[in-house]
């Protein structure tokens, strides 16, 4: 069988790729090409299949060609952005495990001052990094990493796969199939899209901007709170995503300079060796860009500005990852002013008859192709109750009984903001049982009617899942 193996190089498109494969599987098998489940992780490609050294899906996954092959498949389609970083040891077991398959690795290649600054921003997006902007500038050993040098990768895969099996792409959008990643990766693999191919109309793997990593470079060099940085990290991606970003690069000239020259020979022989020297520029890409920063276009000072307002905004509605709160932490959702009192060991009593959940999801949690939210909730009523009226983002959902429920919330009407709003009305069974429960109690409370009118339910557990 015929593999093309997406060598996904970092921020040239991979998580496009992969998310649109994922969510076309059947698409793509019904149009001739299989994408083999064997190592796969849903939106971020095969990444258990090459990630594990040991190689223990590479069985499964020779069998399920096996498989395909009998049925009349020729063809599969694999992607990992890690594999570019693989000696070449790792690349020779890869195609041991694969002997009698023909191999052929697709990369996208993106200009080496472009992809060094877009990855240092995804750096910064994923995790604390203690160096700074700064500190990048004029790093020549940063700036000419040998990461970078594409002739070298090139010739690696080639000499492992063979002669001529290497496809390269240019990740450029003047280049693209109609501007799209997507698009031209289809049209790469020998396929055209049609009406059943579903292509999401969000980017993904949006990326920080110039002023929200400064930001998070201060805030890296005083505080280490992973689970506090998230929160910023999506705050400052939400305002990008609405607002377009506050400046694409921090380079100097000087550095954009330094490393096009660092790299202008290999990437002329990769036009000349991988390409027969039939490409429109000389050094594979146009140049035609400026990847600098141009401070006369740029107000420093304003634009942080506009990020510390941005991280203002989360007093107002909290950003939950969707983890199990507990207990006392439940008060960042269930707030008094929103019909709940101030909380206590086991968790946080309702106050009269109505009460209201309030949160953000997270980007990163919700991709296009989501469609349901699971929101699993516990607590206790007191005697007279035994359920809410629940409504979400102004839709009813019935009344539910939330001592041990999920609820299933559809993700359409709260896309777009991605705020989840719960309201929950509270009332009795019945007035007769309602002046029956004054006596009953509730010891966790230390003795206080179970029907106290501003004790109706407590909130003991959140937690939630999109699928």
């Amino acid at each position: 069988m015929q593999i093309h193996l997406h060598v996904g190089l970092d921020k040239a498109g991979s998580s496009a790729i992969q998310a649109h494969v994922n969510l076309n599987q059947n698409w793509f098998h019904t149009h001739g090409i299989i994408i083999p489940e064997s190592g796969r992780t849903g939106s971020l490609g095969h990444h258990d299949l090459f990630k594990d050294a040991k190689g223990v899906f590479f069985e499964p996954l020779r069998k399920e060609l096996d498989d395909f092959s009998r049925q009349g498949f020729d063809k599969v389609f694999v992607s990992w952005e890690g594999i570019h970083f693989f000696p070449m040891q790792r690349l020779e077991f890869i195609r041991s495990q694969l002997n009698g398959h023909e191999i052929v690795p697709l990369l996208y290649l993106r200009e080496q001052s472009e992809v060094i600054q877009s990855g240092y921003f995804q750096h910064v997006k994923h995790g604390r990094q203690l160096l700074t902007m700064e500190q990048v500038l004029g790093n020549q050993d940063y700036l000419c990493n040998d990461n970078r040098d594409y002739f070298a990768l090139l010739s690696k895969l080639e000499a492992v796969f063979g002669d001529g099996s290497v496809q390269i792409r240019l990740y450029d959008s003047d280049m693209l199939c109609q501007g799209n990643i997507v698009l031209d990766c289809l049209e790469a693999v020998g396929l055209t899209p049609d009406a059943n191919f579903v292509l999401a109309p969000n980017r993904q793997n949006l990326s920080l901007d110039l002023v929200s990593t400064r930001l998070l470079n201060l805030l890296d060099c005083c505080f280490d709170d992973p689970a506090g940085r998230e929160v910023i990290v999506d705050s400052l991606l939400e305002n990008i995503n609405h607002n377009g970003p506050n400046g694409k690069y921090f380079l100097d000239q000087e550095d954009q300079e330094l490393i096009q020259e660092y790299f202008r020979i290999s990437n002329q022989k990769v036009v000349k060796h991988f390409l027969n020297g039939d490409h429109p520029y000389p050094t594979y890409f146009p140049y035609k860009h400026k990847t600098f920063r141009e401070p006369q276009k740029f107000n420093d000072n304003i634009a942080f500005h506009e990020s510390i307002a941005v991280l203002e905004k989360l007093t107002k509605i909290p950003v939950w990852n969707g983890s199990a709160m507990h207990g006392p932490s439940l008060t960042q959702l269930a707030k008094p002013k929103s019909g709940w009192r101030v909380p206590e060991p086991l968790g946080v009593w309702s106050t009269g008859s109505e009460s209201i959940l309030r949160f953000k999801i997270l980007r990163k949690s919700l991709s296009p192709f989501s469609q349901t939210l699971r929101l699993r909730i516990k607590g206790k009523y007191a005697k007279n109750y035994d359920g809410a009226w629940v409504t979400v983002c102004g839709i009813e959902l019935g009344k539910h009984d939330l001592r041990d429920n999920e609820l299933e919330i559809p993700i359409a009407p709260i896309r777009e903001s991605r705020t989840v709003a719960i309201r929950l009305g509270h009332k009795p069974i019945n007035s007769n049982d309602e002046r029956k429960s004054h006596d009953e109690v509730d010891t966790h409370r230390g003795g206080l009617p179970l029907t106290d009118q501003s004790r109706i339910y407590r909130l003991e557990e959140l937690e939630y899942t999109i699928g």
